[in-house]
């Protein structure tokens, strides 16, 4: 035996000391998450978002109901086809939102699926295998209560497309096919489209990308099979856009689709009678126009931004205000000041004055409603908002997923426009005034209804279904 004493191991100390360092940090940051959810504060966003799509059956304080406690996420789903008709036998594939593994499921023989303990997840994607293709929703989402949601597919013909040009050359460029994409064309004017609808559909058409304007068009195909479709693409037509200030002079901006010429002057091309553009100009809102493809020059007038000093007269007030083109969305405020005494920067044109609120739309919490209109060429506006907030709430029996729509006096409100997952549509937070409200199902059933909400009131609309689309009265309030 040696008398020397035994050396120390200085790594394994350093190691073992960095693990007990480690193990109290966690062992602090799970006590402190206790702590916070015990307070009141939120869990951060991805246990959060775990917590909300856990599925946990427990219809009561029984004990045979708490034995029907599901382990997992739940998915019951009624699928079907475009016409609304069961889609027995059909085979999707499932893949989770968050870590990717994919799941194969037939339909029943009523076009059923219920699927019990799948590991917990945000949401899954779908997809199905031909012959049939995803129409709506391509993501479900478990729900707490495993309501049945319902996916609807299409039938498809998939095959190839040949595209040639007026001249019946060849066309070059692209085509769009509804499951896969944009697809190369190749030499001969061809591609294969796997996710082609059945029967008559619109498919859009492009021109290279390496094209400066690279115009779209859509062309009408008709497929009853498998079969090679064949389509000729018109003479595209062309047309020169100026645009000008309120003085007739070139302005810088860039128009899309179109390719720019210098001096504010864009060629505009594509295979239909008029083209939709968008003209950005820096440092100004953008605007929107329809010109004729006609072989002509076109002058657009764009006004600069005004200053209007505006009088905002409200008894609740909405948390920002943005003043906007019709049928866009501004991505920032452009309100400052405090009610009544506001300042907003707005188009030269007619403007639109939205608010954001609490809960606007669907209890969502960045939702803008409009407020009022103001007339281009003005420079100061009142607009009356008084009165306690309203609500609605409805109840859709058709077919969900549906999608909801808001329109006060002509003016679209921007947000989450969706129904709930059993159906029900609760809009809450509006101002006092005329709404539409319009709503659709994934079976391109609608239904619109027009009320005149008083200050404070909620509505309650009750079941409304594809039956009440000609027959449901138009309520103009008293």
């Amino acid at each position: 035996m040696s008398d020397q004493p035994e050396q120390t191991s200085w790594p394994g100390v350093l190691l073992g000391v960095g693990l007990g360092v480690l193990t109290l940090l966690l062992v602090l940051a799970g006590t402190l998450w206790f702590i916070l959810a015990e307070e009141g504060v939120a869990p951060p966003p991805d246990v959060a978002a775990e917590h909300a799509t856990r599925v946990v059956r427990t219809g009561g304080a029984g004990l045979d109901e708490a034995r029907d406690t599901i382990a997992g996420d739940r998915l019951l789903v009624d699928v079907i086809d475009r016409h609304g008709e069961p889609v027995p036998d059909a085979v999707l594939v499932l893949r989770d939102g968050r870590t990717g593994p994919e799941r194969r499921v037939q339909t029943g023989p009523h076009g059923e699926i219920d699927l019990r303990d799948l590991p917990v997840s945000v949401w899954w994607e779908v997809e199905a295998e031909p012959p049939w293709a995803v129409f709506a929703p391509s993501i479900l989402r478990p729900t707490v209560d495993a309501v049945a949601q319902t996916l609807v597919l299409q039938r498809t013909c998939g095959g190839s497309v040949r595209v040639l040009g007026a001249d019946g050359a060849p066309f070059v460029g692209r085509i769009r096919d509804p499951e896969a994409g944009w697809l190369e064309l190749d030499p001969d004017g061809m591609a294969v489209l796997p996710g082609r609808p059945c029967g008559p559909a619109r498919v859009r058409v492009g021109e290279p990308r390496s094209h400066d304007d690279r115009i779209l068009g859509a062309v009408e195909i008709d497929a009853r099979g498998d079969e090679m479709v064949e389509v000729v693409m018109d003479d595209a037509r062309s047309a020169i856009l100026q645009v000008v200030d309120a003085e007739g002079q070139p302005v810088a901006a860039g128009v899309r689709p179109g390719r720019a010429l210098g001096s504010g002057r864009v060629a505009l091309r594509g295979w239909s009678d008029r083209v939709s553009v968008r003209v950005q100009r820096e440092g100004q809102h953008p605007l929107r126009a329809e010109i004729p493809l006609d072989g002509a020059v076109h002058e657009l007038v764009a006004p600069a931004d005004r200053e209007v000093a505006l009088t905002l007269l409200c008894d609740q007030c909405p948390d920002a205000l943005t003043c906007r083109p019709p049928r866009s969305i501004a991505a920032q405020n452009t309100c400052t000041g405090t009610p009544p005494d506001l300042v907003c920067i707005c188009p030269g044109g007619d403007a639109v004055v939205s608010g954001r609120s609490a809960s606007a739309l669907a209890d969502t919490a960045y939702d803008q409603q409009p407020l009022g209109r103001i007339p281009a060429g003005e420079h100061s506006w009142t607009l009356d908002v008084r009165g306690d907030r309203a609500a609605l709430e409805a109840t859709w029996t058709g077919r969900v997923p549906c999608s909801v729509r808001l329109e006060r006096d002509g003016m679209r409100a921007s947000g989450d426009h969706r129904c709930m997952s059993d159906g029900s549509v609760l809009a809450s937070d509006l101002v006092p005034g005329t709404w539409t409200l319009h709503i659709e199902d994934v079976t391109d059933a609608a239904v619109e209804y027009t009320l005149e909400l008083e200050s404070g009131e909620t509505r309650v609309l009750g079941e409304i279904g594809p039956e009440d689309a000609q027959t449901l009265p138009r309520d103009t309030g008293g």
